[in-house]
């Protein structure tokens, strides 16, 4: 995995932070998290570095920006403010200004990267009147992995 200039930084979650985490997962994080959490617990993407593509339904792809990666308390309280919206299988580990969120889906045969639109679940709420069901309708695939999401944000191969 590639590094990525971020911003501010913060210091590296400590294997004490990645416990709680995983306690609250009741599962491991995959092994490319928690690299990343190692270098950076953290932090606000340099604009340079922050473009990457969804593919749309339609074959299309969809230009975002990511604005942060989360750290571990940031994922923590993500997992908190979004259950029963995100699908449980899903990770919040970054953001765009949008509100949006960056996925890492936590099935270990598909560890994806997905980028889940606000936008299109408030459409569904409106339309119902309350919150749906977590679902895939607004959910568009990124990259194969956390690796390929990192890299394709990296600026050189460092």
């Amino acid at each position: 995995m590639k590094n990525i200039k971020i911003l501010d930084a913060s210091d590296p979650a400590s294997e004490k932070d990645i416990g709680v985490l995983e306690t609250a997962l009741g599962r491991k994080i995959p092994g490319s998290l928690r690299m990343l959490l190692l270098r950076s617990d953290g932090g606000i993407l340099d604009a340079e570095n922050c473009v990457t593509f969804a593919k749309l339904p339609s074959g299309e792809e969809m230009r975002l920006e990511v604005q942060r990666f989360y750290s571990v308390a940031m994922i923590l309280e993500a997992l908190r403010d979004y259950e029963g919206r995100v699908p449980s299988n899903l990770l919040p580990i970054a953001n765009n200004l949008s509100g949006d969120l960056f996925c890492l889906s936590l099935d270990e045969r598909n560890p994806r990267i997905y980028f889940w639109d606000h936008e299109d679940e408030e459409e569904a709420y409106i339309m119902l009147d309350k919150i749906p069901a977590p679902g895939h309708a607004n959910l568009y695939p990124v990259a194969p992995n956390l690796e390929t999401f990192v890299d394709t944000l990296a600026l050189d191969d460092s």
